[in-house]
């Protein structure tokens, strides 16, 4: 199971961090350029993915640790929802 959640973590992690910058250099190359520009929803997003990844990443997790990681979970949805 560790790996599993490790995988799936550091999946998303590498292609935030590599996929994106690829793709707005290559957009140089057409007619219409990508700026690299989040929308809230993204943005909350990826700092719901950088909690998860910092309570995660000592790999014990206990009640606390889940309970503080529902309320992102909880303002993800809401966000989401709204917007």
């Amino acid at each position: 199971m560790d790996v599993a959640v490790e995988i799936a973590i550091g999946y998303t992690l590498q292609v935030e961090m590599f996929v994106l910058p690829v793709l707005v250099l290559l957009s140089l190359l057409f007619p219409t350029f990508m700026p690299l520009v989040f929308t809230w929803p993204e943005l909350i997003s990826m700092v719901k993915r950088y909690l998860t990844i910092v309570i995660t990443n000592d790999g014990d997790i206990n009640w606390f640790e889940g309970a503080i990681l529902l309320p992102a979970y909880l303002v993800m949805g809401i966000g989401v929802y709204f917007l």
